[in-house]
């Protein structure tokens, strides 16, 4: 589905017969909360130029295609850092890299991850070293 709609031919079948939906239209159509949909905007998943009449988000059939596959992805499990590194490859133009760039995060992110686990696990080493002195100062209280 993913690269289906990448696809910029399919982008042109799957328009809908709708002119812009609002924030809670798109929530009951895809059975989620506005809240949710309010969190894909906080994260960058989702813009829409559309404004209504009194200063609501609307979204049109194209920004709905890709909110349809934004909450797939979610169903199945894909994190939200996941689905935006995919999505941004799009943005950029870069349709084909969709579905790849989903599954293979970037070496950076990677070794950022692997750097924090490092330095919390220090602290961790360091809080356990520490353990006896306190056992040793409350028996002496």
């Amino acid at each position: 589905m993913l690269r289906y709609w990448a696809n910029p031919i399919s982008q042109k079948r799957i328009a809908l017969a709708i002119s812009k939906l609002s924030r809670k239209k798109v929530a009951e159509y895809l059975g989620v909360t506005v809240e949710a949909v309010r969190n894909w905007e906080r994260n960058s998943l989702i813009v829409s130029d559309g404004i209504g009449g009194k200063g609501e988000t609307l979204y049109s059939s194209d920004d709905l295609g890709r909110i349809c596959a934004i909450c797939m992805l979610l169903q199945v499990g894909y994190s939200i850092a996941s689905i935006h590194r995919s999505i941004s490859m799009y943005d950029k133009g870069h349709a084909e890299l969709v579905a790849f760039t989903l599954n293979n995060p970037e070496y950076h992110n990677l070794i950022s991850v692997g750097d924090h686990w490092l330095y919390e696990l220090n602290k961790l080493m360091k809080a356990a070293q520490e353990i006896p002195l306190i056992i040793d100062e409350m028996k002496n209280i």
